[in-house]
């Protein structure tokens, strides 16, 4: 992962998060939906907010509709510390819908 982070050159800052997160996303993506949903639901819910800034960016699945995008995302935006909740109102999965 780290040599992914160098090659994108994503040490530090909102861009480390997101690639963090994205590959975070690829990784459980591989497992079950029942595993996937518990290791978000046990991220977002992390004491560290580094842990729920990168779930923020963990929901890449273009298959899900627009309503699931809002509610996987309003959680981040809605946290009390004030990074998770910038990245959660800046991960945009909703992006193609809004703009159509």
């Amino acid at each position: 992962m780290t040599t992914i982070m160098q090659k994108q050159k994503a040490e530090s800052g909102m861009k480390a998060i997101r690639l963090t997160g994205e590959l975070l996303y690829q990784a459980i993506h591989q497992k079950d939906e029942q595993t996937q949903g518990e290791v978000i639901q046990r991220f977002s819910q992390h004491i560290s907010d580094s842990v729920r800034c990168w779930t923020a960016f963990m929901n890449r699945g273009s298959e899900a509709s627009l309503a699931e995008k809002l509610a996987y995302i309003y959680p981040f935006a809605a946290d009390d510390h004030f990074g998770v909740s910038y990245y959660g109102k800046m991960n945009n999965p909703c992006e193609k819908e809004l703009m159509s």
